[in-house]
């Protein structure tokens, strides 16, 4: 700032202003303010200001304190080289500014466009409004400036002659420029137009024209009914030239360009109509950085007439004709150009190019483009995407990530005489050219590399996928695998109906023996998917009965579903869709149908198609069989029979209870239960074995736990007669009454709950077990009831015994070898007779020690009474003692049977089974040795409930007593006999060996019922 006035410096007041001059004044580039004080005070100096390093070419407007200056404001405006210079009438803020404003509502004459108000009441000229006409601001904008467009219809032709923007602050839906002929023009470098819509009202000429200018910025526009079809009418919408000059830096984007038109040639200037023409056909120079981006382009009409000497013309979407190399030599270049994520449709002319390269660009980038609608009325290769003609670099150009669609166009074309001058391929790869599958022939011209493609819109599904599948199928096929995997190649996304279907070829004849269809569409693109159906000529088994799936890696595949054909099952012996199928995991052991990844199976069929085909579906990949010829499984009811055609029942449902039957003669039953095993253990369902064979064992293993050695394979062998090697005691005789064997041969099977076995008929003998590796062991623990609770309530692989009935029945916590016998001692008195004077039931065994009798009687300390049963409890009697006898009488002090083999030394309790209810029983109890029989204990009575049994239980005969016995009055059995007809007796009640003048009565009693005893035991005896 430089003072005009004369200054008296020796005024204090003064010095002060000039002091404080430093702080209260600002300056920065285009801007000079003072604070009020300091303004006030130098009011009446007067002042010049120099504002430095402008940008502008022109004088630029001033605002003074915000508002465009008068003449009143400042004065002696002068711009030279960026040197801004004026006077200052007073002082306040000083600004440039760059910008004008222009309103339909504004004004030419009064208003400078330095805000965007109407002219209101303003008089005079260079007022604070927005300028009329958009001519009168570009007139008024400084270089560089901005002319803001308000919102409204602009009919004017305009020519931009200086670097600025103009630009409507409305956007181009609401801000028309309309004027026939040409409608902008441009005719300086730096130029932007920014959101309009431009329309020369259906006349001949562009919507935007500029040649040989560089830096231009055209974007955001609508550009719109251009030219008409009258003749030599022309219609472009932008146009871009380049004659001598070279170009630099264009960019064209986010246009809409749409309606453009041009008419039948009948003179030598071209008047194709093209959205976006760029270059000039004789032009000399190169064009550089070119950027055609994100622009919507539609409706471009040209003249279809035939080429004669009146000419129809061509429809561009965009067009490069840079130079006509072929004809006249000219060696301009259009270098690098992108043509990025334009959308061009509808263009329809003699010849239609929606991208014509029709000069040389070499490395241009064509890539994001969506082109249709493209039609022609020449033929041959003028209907095209992209379009090679004259262009020495066809070669250099990259083409991808286009959409031709709909297929009815040449994607990519080289024009004919291209293809014989130059002879270059163009590499047009991964596009998508409107279908999955494309016939090239139809949608190229020329050397064009178009593999690979993409097969879809969205462009996510590589042509790759067709070799891939291609190959996969004839691989498979090689391995007898018929398939449609190669109709999924063009839809890897989503393959509907995808099978595989395996044969196998003996003697060139070929066998189908299993199929699967999956239900659902899948998606193969995965790699993972893809080699695993690489594979499948070794992930897939199929065998009669049996299809066996890897697919381990396969969740997708897996989740879709599948139906599965097997084919041959009457062979089998299955011929309707009652078929069981057992489902294995991928490692082969069977499925528990109580498993998180047992497969949903459902609508199991037959036909009698193919030798037989069963047909189900399921929703989980993974290995299913027909049970095999030696193979059964349960029915819905649990029921199921073993024999030496099915000696083996597979068992997958945890909560079905079985009831299983055993053929007599059967071999080696068995019970699969490795569904509900993993690493030796695990929990099965109730399971009733019972056995054909009198001789064999009934088995009721309730639901538990069971356990076994960590290797066991999950088979119990069901309960078969065998041998066993019983123990060796000296002076004794073991003899076998049955043996069995049931679990598993090799070792140990344990349960957490009580098994029960019944040895049929075997009441009354010794029982033990053995199994390899352990010595046989007797039991000799005495169930305390014929019960699941008293099992259960045995310690771990404990055992114990009970006599039901005429039946031994062992309660156990482990599976082996069990068997019944008797132990006798061997009578080594030479003389005759045998007897001891005690009728014990040990008559003619000589004593083999020289023990004295036990050194005291047992006391008998309580009875309990049960359901045809008393169990008894006493304490022992003092040595030598090595058994116990019980006896028991109808009256006090009667003894009239005895059982000596309930116990050895030691027991303390004995449950006598088969006792007739309703009837009072008197009991003592005497322990013996080898030697001498002890004496009798105290008697205590007990009356069990239940029916009638006319029998004597199990082990217990008459005359096994003291060394008296007392009478029984039979008459009163026998009457109760009469009394009770609806009770079937089981046996029949012995008299005692007591005499008396009755005792020819009782042996006559005792032929009678002979009969009736093998009658009624051959009813009751087990099937």
């Amino acid at each position: 700032m430089v003072f005009t006035a004369s200054l008296n410096l020796t005024n204090q007041d003064t010095v002060n202003v000039l002091q404080q001059l430093g702080t209260k004044m600002q300056m920065s580039d285009g801007h000079a303010a003072f604070d009020s004080d300091t303004a006030s005070a130098m009011e009446i100096t007067g002042g010049k200001i120099y504002m430095y390093n402008l940008p502008f070419s022109t004088t630029p407007n001033i605002l003074v304190n915000g508002v465009p200056s008068t003449g009143v404001d400042v004065s002696g405006v002068s711009y030279d080289s960026g040197i801004l210079t004026f006077t200052a009438n007073h002082f306040t803020s000083f600004d440039v500014f760059d910008t004008v404003y222009v309103r339909t509502d504004g004004d030419d004459t009064i208003c400078n466009g330095g805000t965007n108000s109407p002219v209101a009441s303003f008089v005079g000229t260079n007022q604070p409004c927005a300028v009329k006409t958009i001519a009168k601001g570009i007139s008024q904008v400084s270089t560089e400036g901005t002319v803001n467009v308000a919102a409204g219809t602009y009919n004017e032709n305009l020519n931009i002659d200086r670097s600025i923007t103009l630009k409507s602050t409305s956007g181009a839906a609401n801000t028309t420029i309309a004027a026939s002929g040409t409608v902008i023009t441009i005719n300086a470098n730096g130029v932007v137009i920014d959101g309009l819509t431009v329309t020369n009202n259906s006349t001949s000429g562009m919507g935007i024209y500029a040649s040989d200018h560089s830096n231009l910025d055209i974007k955001n526009n609508t550009i719109t009914n251009i030219g008409n079809g009258e003749n030599d009418v022309v219609g472009r919408g932008v146009v871009i030239v380049s004659s001598a000059s070279p170009v630099d830096d264009i960019n064209i984007t986010n246009n809409h360009i749409t309606n453009i038109t041009s008419g039948l040639r009948t003179g030598s200037n071209s008047v194709s109509a093209a959205a976006i023409a760029v270059g000039w056909s004789t032009g000399t120079a190169g064009i550089t950085n070119l950027r055609i981006e994100q622009n919507t382009i539609s409706d471009i009409n040209a003249n279809t007439s035939p080429w004669s000497s009146t000419k129809g013309q061509g429809a561009y979407g965009v067009l490069i004709n840079h130079a006509d190399h072929k004809s006249s030599g000219n060696m301009g270049s259009t270098i690098e150009a992108q043509i990025i994520n334009n959308t061009i449709s509808d263009l329809e002319g003699l010849w239609a190019h929606a991208i014509g390269l029709e000069g040389d660009t070499p490395s241009a980038v064509v890539t994001g483009n969506t082109i249709s609608g493209i039609v022609d009325h020449k033929g041959g290769t003028d209907e095209a995407g992209v379009f090679f003609q004259d262009n020495l670099s066809g070669d250099t150009v990259t083409i991808s990530g286009n959409k031709f669609n709909g297929g009815d166009f040449l994607g990519v074309a080289i024009h004919p005489d291209d293809v014989a001058a130059y002879g270059y391929q163009v590499n047009a790869s991964s596009n998508y050219w409107g279908g999955p599958d494309p016939d090239f022939d139809l949608v190229t011209f020329g050397d064009v590399n178009y593999d690979p493609w993409w097969m879809d819109s969205a462009m996510t599904l590589s042509s790759t996928y067709i070799s891939t599948f291609n190959t996969i199928h004839t691989t498979l096929e090689a391995a007898d695998i018929s398939n449609n995997i190669d109709t999924c190649g063009t839809t890897p996304d989503s393959c509907t109906g995808l099978y595989f279907e395996k044969s196998i070829t003996v003697d060139e004849i070929t066998t189908k023996m299993g199929k699967i269809t999956f239900n659902s569409d899948l998606d193969l693109t995965s790699e993972a998917t893809q080699e695993f159906l690489q594979n499948l000529g070794i992930y897939m088994e199929a065998n009669a009965g049996s299809m066996k799936f890897d697919a381990t890696t396969q969740a997708e595949m897996k989740a879709a579903g599948a139906e599965i054909k097997m084919y041959g099952v009457d062979a089998l012996g299955y011929i309707d869709g009652t078929t069981p199928i057992i489902v294995r995991d991928d490692a082969g052991n069977i499925l528990s149908e109580g498993d998180a990844n047992y497969p949903t199976l459902s609508s199991i069929s037959y036909v009698a198609n193919d030798g037989g085909t069963i047909t189900f579906s399921t929703n989980h990949f993974t290995q299913f069989d027909l049970p095999s010829e030696d193979q059964t499984t349960p029915d819905s009811g649990g029921n199921a029979t073993l024999s030496n055609d099915t000696p083996q029942v597979v068992v997958t449902d945890p909560d079905l209870e079985l009831d299983l039957s055993i053929a007599d003669g059967t071999d080696n039953p068995t019970i699969d239960v490795s569904a509900f095993i993993t690493g030796g253990t695990g929990n099965i369902p109730k399971i009733d074995i019972n056995s054909d064979d009198p001789d064999n064992a009934d088995v009721h293993i309730p639901a538990t736990t069971i356990t076994g050695p960590s290797d066991w394979d999950g088979v119990i062998a069901a309960p078969t007669v065998t041998t066993i090697d019983l123990p060796v005691v000296s002076g004794e005789t073991s003899t076998l009454g049955t043996a069995i064997e049931v679990g598993f041969s090799s070792d140990k099977l344990s349960f957490d709950n009580a098994v029960r076995i019944l040895l049929p008929g075997q009441a009354g003998k010794r029982a033990g077990y053995s199994r390899p590796g352990t010595d046989f062991t007797e039991i000799t623990s005495i169930c305390t009831a014929d019960t699941q609770e008293a099992g259960d309530a045995l310690v771990a692989d404990g055992e114990c015994k009970i006599d039901v009935g005429s039946d031994l029945v062992i309660w156990t916590k482990h599976f082996t070898k069990f068997a019944s016998y008797t132990q006798t001692t061997n009578d080594n008195n030479s003389s005759s007779g045998g007897g001891d004077g005690l009728s014990d039931g040990r008559a003619g065994k000589s004593p083999v020690c020289n023990d004295t009798k036990p050194g005291s009687a047992p006391i008998l300390l309580s009875t309990f009474a049960g359901i045809n049963s008393v169990t008894l409890t006493w304490s022992t009697a003092s040595a030598p003692t090595t058994y116990y006898l019980v006896t028991y009488g109808t009256k006090s002090g009667s003894q009239q049977y005895g059982n000596p083999n309930v116990g050895p030394a030691g027991t303390t309790s004995y449950t006598i089974n088969g006792l007739s209810g309703g009837t009072t029983y008197y009991f003592r109890v005497r322990a013996g040795n080898g030697c001498a029989p002890g004496d009798f204990s105290n008697e205590l009575s007990s009356s069990p409930s239940g029916g009638f049994v006319a029998e004597p239980p199990a082990g217990f005969e008459p005359g096994v007593l003291g060394t008296t016995t007392e009478e029984t009055d039979q008459t009163a059995l026998v009457a109760q006999i009469s009394a009770t007809p609806s009770f079937t007796p089981t046996g029949q009640v012995l008299a005692d060996t007591s005499e008396s003048d009755n005792g020819n009565k009782n042996y006559l009693w005792l032929l009678l019922f002979i009969p009736l005893y093998f009658v009624v035991r051959g009813l009751f005896k087990k099937k």
